[in-house]
């Protein structure tokens, strides 16, 4: 959606993301225009995990629920796909909606890390 400027994720990673038998992806959607999305992957190792991804809902149709739905709908995911724990990572203003409005609780000990990859120069 062109309007949308929120540019975290190309085109393909979602193509990518919806071809994989392990990502559960999910929009929602306003007169066939895509105005918000969820992405998780199911734990390649501990398949009764998951691990949220992302949230995203358009700037324009945030404070409706949308979100809260988006959570939810991934959330009872968990019957079709034996889910029995769902982690996520958290921008920290994040945290009043997750751990609030949606019941999620602060994992023990856990730290965010990252490492990044530089290209190479030829």
């Amino acid at each position: 959606q062109k309007s949308w400027k929120e540019n975290f994720w190309k085109k393909e990673d979602f193509v990518n993301s919806t071809e994989n038998r392990d990502a559960i992806f999910l929009v929602a959607e306003e007169n066939h225009n895509i105005i918000g999305f969820i992405l998780g992957m199911i734990n390649l190792v501990k398949r009764n995990e998951a691990y949220l991804q992302e949230t995203r809902v358009n700037k324009n149709f945030r404070n409706r629920g949308i979100g809260t739905k988006l959570v939810n709908e991934f959330y009872n995911q968990k019957k079709k796909k034996k889910i029995s724990k769902i982690f996520s990572e958290i921008q920290s203003e994040h945290i009043p909606f997750y751990m609030g409005k949606l019941n999620f609780k602060k994992s023990r000990g856990a730290i965010s890390i990252f490492r990044k990859i530089k290209k190479k120069v030829k």
